[in-house]
């Protein structure tokens, strides 16, 4: 779930009387450490201490490139936007687009917290604003992503406390033809799915028919999951829940149009859900056992995990364009999955995949349904008026799971957890081949932001080539709504 590239988080200056650093002398060996991204030394020497701890010389070097892979090299003298202390602003032209570099220096002009980050994060509202000024400047945004980054569509959808406030369509659902995408067009959900797993694990819990700490292996009648540890420290839902269960990740793949078959869900489970490491002592995200999870949520119900899902949830959510089998109605509505061609220039269609670990997230819906389901979590489990979910079960999968003293960030039961001030955000983001989704609810103050679009380019995401613009429009789209009358 990771957001906007953030090199370090931001000292606080106290010093309000010492004199004002040398803001133009750092810049310079930003921009000359920017552009000379493959010996960044001297803009290192340049951080805190502490900065440089945080940040050693390797990492600062890879993040540089990945920057200006994106926005081309620095072009000319970066503007001056604003200096407040020791806290300063430039917008920078890069060969390819506009970005802007914020800068934090300490009292004697090193650099205590440095930023790159796309234009429209940069003039955020500090006063009320009408649902129309949100919508201009969201769209403003979306678009911006769109050219920027070659993405074909991003559909959107905003909650604040329990209704959906707006939610809108952006770009091509299919490039060749210039299908237009619209707020009924159907993506694949990726990882975000694991929620609504979770969701329905909990949902047991309130009937009785599951317990968050017993040994899942008191479940299964057939089979047992292997574990050295299981005498010691069973494995429980509440592992599997926090990807905390020792259960190692994986996923297989099968081309939509080729004539095999992925693993069925009751075979992959006996044959790949294993405990490799002591469950609670360590977190390592697992695919495998989310797949787990979903079985295990077919088992308890007396039906097939998909028809578990359907009457528990989709139905109860109104989530009529959510399935694992896209219907007839739906299929005409589909977007079509694009990659980044060998140039960078343009999307180009990339094939249709299957997976075997289906339940963690190869489910194919939309950012309204998605955006009931959040309701559903905003509002104490109760979605127009019905109570789906207990109140101390959404508030459990809030809770910060296995967290050290003093720990603000981790897991919770499905959700990524990150709590900071008055924020107590839950997230996740979800990534299949050809498509991208992220899903953020401020539980504290009752808004949520869910975005699909159809993109996403595998191998450079994995060797951390790409800039992921999705979590920046989330983190825009939550500020606005936070600022809305």
């Amino acid at each position: 779930m990771p957001h906007c590239l953030l090199l370090c988080s931001l000292f606080l200056i106290t010093s309000a009387d010492a004199p004002k650093p040398d803001a133009a002398k750092a810049l310079a060996v930003v921009v000359k450490g920017f552009n000379d991204g493959e010996d960044p030394k001297e803009l290192h020497a340049l951080l805190t201490k502490d900065f440089q701890k945080e940040l050693p010389l390797p990492a600062l070097r890879a993040v540089l490139q990945k920057v200006w892979r994106h926005y081309g090299k620095i072009v000319g003298e970066p503007a001056s936007i604003r200096a407040e202390g020791k806290r300063f602003a430039f917008r920078a032209q890069g060969e390819k687009y506009a970005f802007v570099i914020r800068l934090v220096l300490d009292d004697e002009g090193r650099i205590a917290g440095l930023r790159f980050m796309p234009t429209f994060l940069d003039d955020l509202p500090t006063s009320s604003i009408s649902l129309a000024e949100l919508q201009r400047r969201l769209e403003q945004a979306v678009e911006q992503v769109l050219l920027e980054h070659h993405i074909p569509s991003i559909s959107l959808a905003l909650v604040m406390d329990d209704q959906i406030i707006w939610a809108k369509a952006f770009g091509y659902q299919n490039l060749a033809k210039s299908v237009p995408a619209d707020i009924e067009t159907v993506y694949v959900t990726g990882s975000i799915f694991k929620v609504v797993i979770a969701t329905a694990v909990m949902q047991l819990i309130d009937e009785g028919k599951a317990d968050l700490d017993a040994p899942v292996n008191k479940y299964l009648k057939e089979f047992q999951i292997p574990s050295e540890f299981e005498k010691e420290t069973p494995l429980t839902l509440r592992h599997l829940l926090s990807h905390r269960g020792g259960v190692p990740n994986g996923a297989g793949t099968v081309p939509l149009w080729k004539r095999r078959l992925p693993t069925p869900l009751d075979e992959l489970v006996r044959k790949q859900v294993k405990v490799k490491t002591k469950p609670g002592e360590k977190f390592l995200y697992s695919n495998v056992g989310f797949a787990f999870n979903g079985y295990l949520v077919g088992l308890l119900s007396d039906s097939s995990f998909e028809s578990a899902l359907q009457k528990r949830l989709f139905e109860p959510l109104a989530m009529t364009h959510t399935a694992f089998e896209p219907t007839p109605a739906m299929c005409e509505n589909l977007a079509l999955p694009y990659e980044i061609a060998a140039n960078g220039q343009h999307a180009v269609p990339r094939d249709r995949v299957r997976f075997d670990v289906y339940p963690a997230g190869d489910v194919y819906s939309t950012p309204t349904d998605m955006a009931q389901f959040c309701i559903m979590h905003l509002n104490g489990g109760k979605y127009k008026g019905k109570q789906i979910l207990s109140e101390k079960s959404v508030a459990e999968m809030a809770r910060l799971q296995f967290a050290k003293k003093d720990e603000k960030t981790g897991m919770g039961l499905g959700w990524g957890i990150n709590v900071s001030g008055d924020k107590h955000l839950l997230e996740h983001g979800g990534a299949v081949p050809g498509f991208h989704t992220e899903i953020t609810l401020d539980r504290k103050k009752r808004l949520g932001v869910v975005l699909f679009c159809n993109k996403f380019d595998v191998v450079p995401a994995s060797l951390g080539l790409t800039i992921d613009p999705l979590p920046e429009l989330d983190r825009l789209a939550l500020a606005l709504l936070e600022k809305l009358q």
